[in-house]
């Protein structure tokens, strides 16, 4: 079953369900490698590492929008959101060439699988967007 605003607890915790130990595996390997670049990124641009909030708000909200009727598992939602946040904060042309490739992936997820292509994207977005308005909120403070 899909997350949907009527089991508001499952856009809170399909994080953490897997539909199998490989699920389970590649999406703890591309957590672990894409948090640490975020909170490196976090500390070069804003001297802490308070991202969390940000990403799981992201994978949430994304959760929300997201469709109900497509099984709704795994932590794509947060490594989505991680990527948005890796674009706002890095926009190398190094890095939009991946972004490149992350966009063949949706298009492939939107064509084959039962992958719920519209969280990734709500969720990259959303992160994005958090991350748009924790820079804009950094430049706002008197140093």
């Amino acid at each position: 079953m899909g997350v949907s605003n009527e089991h508001l607890w499952g856009c809170l915790t399909y994080h953490f369900a897997h539909s199998s130990w490989s699920h389970l595996v590649i999406n703890c390997i591309a957590y672990v490698i894409l948090y640490k670049r975020v909170l490196a990124l976090s500390v070069t641009r804003f001297g802490d590492e308070r991202v969390d909030f940000g990403m799981f708000a992201a994978a949430t909200l994304a959760g929300l929008c997201a469709s109900a009727e497509i099984p709704t598992v795994g932590a794509s939602g947060l490594i989505f959101a991680m990527l948005g946040m890796i674009l706002v904060l890095n926009p190398t042309v190094r890095q939009l060439k991946n972004y490149i490739y992350v966009a063949i992936a949706i298009g492939i997820q939107c064509f084959v699988g039962n992958s719920n292509t519209p969280l990734h994207i709500y969720a990259f977005i959303y992160g994005a967007l958090f991350m748009v308005i924790r820079c804009a909120i950094d430049k706002l403070k008197i140093k």
